[in-house]
């Protein structure tokens, strides 16, 4: 199924791809405060924005570009927020088919999510820092391009599992939905 909004066509996997996008957001935004990277009245009102977001993305009159401009200016907001030792937290980009940049942003922001983890003492240096690295070393094929974005998203969807797996269910991250990253040509 396509949706056409202002003259842009999406469809069902770029709608996921944003769907994933915002709960990816809103594990880390958890993950921030708990961390105390974020203050808490800040995460009230990204969080409350964050849900709005979900619940328009759902609307029949939904206008895609305009969902994806939102997200980005909720992810600033975020970005202001946080504490000056903080890395940022990557903007969100739809152009067209899943790319390889997407694909990294989606690795740094599990990164990001990590970090906040690890500062939270979720999980332990001893185990943060292999899955760490396995998320860098992910990050870096795909950016030289021995790897394809679809087979990244895979291989972090194995990367979340691993880290879920030691987490609490209200700390987990969300697992992608492999079918909005399957390349066609």
């Amino acid at each position: 199924m396509s949706y056409i909004s202002h003259k842009k066509v999406f469809n069902e996997r770029q709608l996921l791809q944003l769907s994933y996008a915002i709960d990816a957001l809103s594990a880390y935004i958890n993950a921030a405060v708990e961390s105390q990277s974020l203050k808490t009245s800040s995460a009230e009102n990204i969080s409350k924005d964050v849900n709005a977001l979900k619940n328009l993305i759902h609307d029949k009159a939904f206008v895609f570009d305009h969902g994806v401009k939102t997200l980005n200016r909720v992810i600033n907001n975020l970005n202001e927020g946080l504490a000056q030792d903080v890395a940022r937290y990557p903007d969100f980009s739809i152009d067209g088919p899943f790319s390889r940049i997407q694909a990294m942003n989606h690795i740094l922001a599990f990164e990001q999510f990590l970090s906040e983890i690890l500062k939270s003492k979720y999980l332990t240096f001893n185990k943060e820092l292999p899955l760490f690295k396995q998320a860098y070393y992910l990050w870096k094929k795909v950016s030289h391009g021995e790897i394809k974005s679809d087979q990244a998203m895979a291989k972090l969807a194995d990367l979340i599992r691993q880290v879920n797996g030691v987490l609490q269910e209200k700390n987990r991250y969300p697992i992608p939905d492999l079918s909005a990253y399957v390349q066609t040509n």
